[in-house]
């Protein structure tokens, strides 16, 4: 029997935050980890390898030491990795840019955090570079909310010129690709975007370059962000013959279409089409 109208009530379930964080990794040809770190807010890909670098046991290079060899690395692999966090409802997603190792490599005392779920919540619980708001909103109240954004975008070249997308908002031209959810594998979310603002379904997918962009602005649902763009940039091919179309509606797209290489220097381009300019062997832009 109840004693009173609150006797019954069940206990609050506090609702699950999804957070994700961007791990550069060295990895070997088996797979092992041999150094990896966050991607801190800011930074490219570069500077976070050329931090990562410090941490193996490697014969001292020539002139420029650490940046020289941080470039030189291949891009390996990416994927998302969900951890379950004890504590508070966190489901942390880990999206992995991994590297293949240099000669010489041995393991060092990498900061392999993606490893470890005590010591997860731990970065995350003091997340002072960490890209977003933390999720028990000890930040709450900074005029300024650090975001940190991955995205997968398709760099299609064909004989009618680029593939590229017209945003609905702010009527520039970028590639066709946009976020990836949390625990989503980055090629799924190509494949998926792609197919909503083109209508193409990609053939030959391969993961050629990243590149990182920030800037500082109020976000549509004005909140005034400095955010910071991470861009896996894809390599593919579109079916031949075919006009693309936007396939979501009332979606970021408003526009599909090829665009001439020539016509490229006179459109409003985002960042990561500039980036796709080059990584499509294009001449550069002005």
């Amino acid at each position: 029997m109840s004693d009173g109208p609150f006797d019954a009530a069940e206990p609050a379930v506090p609702e699950t935050v999804e957070v994700q964080r961007v791990a550069v990794r060295i990895v070997d040809d088996d797979g092992l980890v041999l150094a990896a770190g966050w991607l801190r807010h800011g930074d490219s890909v570069v500077e976070t390898l050329a931090r990562v670098v410090r941490t193996l046991g490697l014969p001292e290079p020539g002139s420029d030491p650490v940046r020289d060899l941080a470039a030189s690395l291949d891009l390996r692999a990416a994927g998302s990795m969900p951890h379950e966090l004890p504590g508070p409802a966190i489901r942390l997603h880990v999206l992995s840019l991994d590297h293949a190792a240099p000669p010489g490599a041995v393991l060092g005392p990498g900061i392999d955090e993606t490893r470890d779920a005590a010591q997860v919540e731990q970065v995350l619980r003091s997340w002072a570079d960490g890209g977003r708001l933390d999720p028990w909103g000890a930040q709450a109240g900074l005029a300024v909310m650090k975001v940190q954004r991955a995205g997968a975008y398709a760099v299609v070249r064909g004989e009618r010129g680029l593939l590229l997308t017209r945003l609905a908002r702010t009527g520039r031209w970028t590639l066709p690709g946009g976020g990836i959810d949390p625990g989503e594998q980055p090629a799924d979310a190509l494949i998926r975007e792609v197919f909503e603002e083109t209508g193409f379904r990609l053939g030959d997918v391969r993961l050629t370059a990243i590149s990182t962009a920030g800037w500082t602005g109020r976000a549509p649902d004005g909140v005034v962000e400095d955010f910071q763009a991470v861009q896996l940039l894809y390599t593919g091919t579109a079916p031949a013959g075919l006009d693309p179309r936007v396939v979501e509606r009332d979606g970021s797209t408003s526009e599909a279409a090829w665009v001439r290489v020539g016509d490229l220097a006179g459109l409003p381009l985002t960042y990561v089409a500039r980036s796709g300019v080059q990584v499509a062997g294009l001449p550069p832009l002005p």
